[in-house]
């Protein structure tokens, strides 16, 4: 051990200090730097929706869609978004469990909303299947929730149907999803 101490002191004395390293200079999350949409046909109107998640007319589970037509999403994309968002959350949004002021449904709307506006990166505007579920969390959902209302993403992709906890970025396929869903809005 002492040799050791020696031999470093010794290189120090005769040929310097080692070189500083620099970390590479970190490249803020911003919205300009989300994925750039990539669509799954063919779409998908209101009616379609319905029939997918299995809805009735009688139905507890209420479905509001503010548009007759909308698109999926590559699944390859969809993960490349989530994986963006989280980056984005971490470094720009508070700390979720803020009480009301920033909790589940303020990120479940962020992460709609900025999947959506980023098809301003495209020429052909089209409105992604993405919305907010609102359920009534009886379990947690990858550590999140488990008492009470909660929300949610879900979003349509070329491999189906997903459901995303956008406070951590860990989703998983709708028919796996255990907790009673009170209202999906698109």
């Amino acid at each position: 051990m002492k040799l050791l101490l020696l031999i470093g002191i010794l290189g120090t004395a005769l040929y310097g200090s080692p070189p500083e390293i620099k970390a590479p200079k970190k490249e803020p999350v911003t919205f300009s730097s989300s994925p750039t949409p990539i669509y799954t046909y063919p779409g998908k109107t209101d009616r379609d929706i319905e029939k997918d998640l299995e809805l009735k007319p009688w139905s507890t589970k209420k479905l509001m869609c503010f548009d007759s037509h909308y698109v999926g999403v590559n699944f390859k994309y969809f993960i490349e978004y989530t994986e963006w968002f989280n980056k984005f959350r971490a470094e720009h949004c508070p700390t979720y469990g803020n009480g009301d002021s920033f909790d589940c449904e303020n990120f479940a709307f962020l992460y709609k909303s900025l999947m959506v506006t980023s098809v301003f990166k495209k020429k052909n505007l089209r409105q992604i299947l993405v919305g907010v579920l609102m359920v009534k969390s009886e379990k947690p959902f990858h550590g999140i929730g488990g008492d009470g209302l909660h929300a949610l993403n879900i979003i349509y992709t070329s491999a189906g149907w997903y459901v995303v906890e956008p406070q951590n970025g860990q989703y998983t396929e709708l028919e796996k999803y255990t907790n009673p869903i009170i209202r999906y809005i698109f």
